[in-house]
């Protein structure tokens, strides 16, 4: 699950917490789908918010954030299938096998709709991350 914080950066968005299977804490900061945050070796995700919470449509990683988004080639279809908020993910300094490590957990976890390699996939399934 993907928890909301209270702390928020605007009205309306802030900060998510999700924990893994083994107790790892991940901090994503929550933005409009459309936003482009500055960043350096980042996790992001397009999800659609639904009854149960945020639901990945699509999971990526870029090592220049706002480069990686300035017309991506997902977005609009993850729009289409109801994406609304952009999560990001900044683990830090990470060695680069780690950076791979943590995109390919959330894809596994999450098994997003447009990760074309997961074919399993699915917009409101039983991943839905929950928000508040």
């Amino acid at each position: 699950m993907i928890l909301k914080n209270t702390n928020a950066l605007s009205e309306n968005y802030g900060k998510c917490t999700w924990t893994n299977s083994a107790g790892r804490q991940f901090v994503f900061s929550e933005y409009p789908i459309d936003y482009k945050p500055e960043g350096d070796r980042d996790i992001y995700l397009f999800c659609a918010c639904g009854i149960f919470g945020y639901s990945p449509i699509y999971i990526g990683k870029a090592t220049d954030l706002n480069s990686r988004l300035s017309g991506h080639e997902r977005r609009d279809e993850a729009k289409r299938y109801g994406a609304t908020t952009l999560l990001v993910y900044s683990p830090g300094g990470l060695l680069s096998e780690l950076f791979e490590d943590n995109e390919k957990q959330l894809i596994q976890e999450f098994r997003p709709l447009l990760n074309t390699q997961h074919a399993m996939g699915g917009v409101f399934g039983t991943n839905a991350l929950e928000h508040y």
